[in-house]
C-alpha cells in the first residue's frame, strides 16, 4: 500500500526488531492464565497464529506472509479480560497492515498494535473512551518513530475493536476492515480510506472497476503522517450468535464478502443449534475458519501478507447487553 501524496520508497527491513520480540497475539495482564492454542505448523519469527477463549466468546487470529513480499508488514493482537468473575475490562481485537514501499512498515504496524494494547486496559472501565485514547497514543507513537533513523515515511493502517454496553466499537483508519455476520449475511462495518473506495462513494468507479484500478492501494488516511490522523469510531449493536471478522486488504482483496459469509457459515454458524458449544471448541473452530480463509487467499497468489481475526460471541457474554439504565430521582417531593 501507498499513501497519498507521499512518494513510494524501497522498503527495507530494520534488522533485529522481530529477533526475540515477543508475540502479542492473545496477551493476558501479568499474572493471568493463558488459555491459547498452540499454532499448528512451525512459523517464521514475523507470523502469527493464536486462538482463545474470554467471557461467552472466543477468538482466533493467523497472520502469515504474502506470496511476494520477504516479510510479513502485518500485526495482530488481542488483550482479554482479567480472569476473574465478575470480568474485568472486555476484550480488545487489533489488526494492522504497515505500508508496503515505504521504509519499516512492519516496524510502523508492531508499534501501532503494541502501542493500543498496552494503552487500553489502563482506561477499560470505559472502553470507547480507552480505545479512542489508545489508538490516538497509537497514531503519535507511530508518528514521533517516523523521524527516528531509516523509518523516514513508514506509516500504517489500525483497526481495533472491543465491547461497550451492548455495543461492537472499532477505532479504524486506513483499508483494514471489520466485518460483521449477523445470521449468514456479512455487512462491512469500515469505510476504506482509500482513493480508490472515494471514487467508488462517488460513484466515479463501479466496485468491479475498483478492484482492477492500478491505484487501489493508495491511501487518504493511516497512521504515521500526521500526529493526529482522523480515526472513525465505529459503534453497532451486538447480539449473540455474531461473528466479527479483521482482516488486511491481503484477504479482502482476493476474497469475497460472500466467501467470508459462506465461510463462517461452514465453521461457525451461531444459529441456535450451535450456539450452546464448549468455548475452547469454539476457539478451534475459529481457528480452522481464519485458516481457511488465509489458504484460500495464498492459494490465489496473495501478493500481499494475509492476516484475518475472527471473533465469536455465545449468550452469556458480559458485554451483549447494555447496563439497566438507573431510576431517576424526581427532583420534588409529593405535595411541596
Amino acid at each position: 500500500m501507498f499513501v497519498e501524496g507521499i512518494p513510494a520508497a524501497p522498503a527495507a527491513q530494520p534488522g533485529g526488531w522481530a529477533a526475540g520480540a515477543p508475540t502479542m497475539s492473545g496477551q493476558r495482564p501479568a499474572g493471568d492464565e493463558e488459555h491459547l492454542l498452540g499454532p499448528p505448523a512451525p512459523l517464521a519469527e514475523d507470523e502469527q497464529v493464536a486462538a482463545g477463549t474470554f467471557p461467552g466468546g472466543a477468538f482466533a487470529l493467523v497472520s502469515l506472509r504474502g506470496a511476494v513480499r520477504p516479510w510479513n508488514e502485518d500485526r495482530a493482537g488481542t488483550v482479554l479480560p482479567p480472569a476473574r468473575d465478575p470480568p474485568g475490562h472486555p476484550p480488545l481485537f487489533v489488526v494492522a497492515d504497515g505500508l508496503g514501499g515505504h521504509q519499516a512498515g512492519e516496524v510502523a504496524a508492531e508499534l501501532a498494535v503494541s502501542t493500543t494494547l498496552a494503552v487500553f486496559p489502563r482506561a477499560a472501565a470505559r472502553p470507547r473512551q480507552a480505545l479512542r485514547a489508545a489508538t490516538r497514543q497509537a497514531a503519535l507513537a507511530v508518528y514521533d518513530a517516523g523521524f527516528e533513523p531509516g523509518r523516514s515515511g513508514m506509516a500504517t493502517t489500525l483497526t481495533a475493536l472491543t465491547f461497550d454496553a451492548g455495543e461492537v466499537v472499532v477505532a479504524h483508519v486506513g483499508d483494514t476492515r471489520c466485518y460483521r455476520w449477523r445470521e449468514g449475511a456479512v455487512e462491512q462495518l469500515t469505510t476504506d480510506h482509500s482513493q480508490v473506495a472515494d471514487l467508488v462513494r462517488l460513484g466515479l468507479l463501479t466496485p468491479e472497476q475498483a478492484a482492477r484500478h492500478p491505484g487501489r492501494s493508495i491511501l487518504t488516511r493511516c497512521l504515521g503522517t500526521a500526529p493526529g490522523p482522523p480515526l472513525d469510531l465505529v459503534r453497532r449493536g451486538l447480539r449473540a450468535g455474531d461473528r466479527l471478522v479483521l482482516c488486511s486488504d491481503g484477504l479482502w482483496g482476493l476474497v469475497e464478502r460472500a466467501e467470508v459469509a459462506e465461510a463462517v457459515r461452514r465453521f461457525v454458524p451461531g444459529d441456535e443449534a450451535e450456539r450452546a458449544v464448549d468455548l475452547d471448541s469454539l476457539a478451534t473452530r475459529l481457528g480452522a475458519l481464519v485458516d481457511h480463509l488465509a489458504h484460500r487467499a495464498l492459494a490465489r497468489g496473495a501478493p500481499d501478507n494475509v492476516t484475518v481475526l475472527a471473533v465469536a460471541l455465545e449468550p452469556g457474554c458480559p458485554w451483549l447487553e447494555a447496563p439497566s439504565p438507573r431510576r431517576r430521582r424526581w427532583p420534588f417531593s409529593r405535595g411541596s
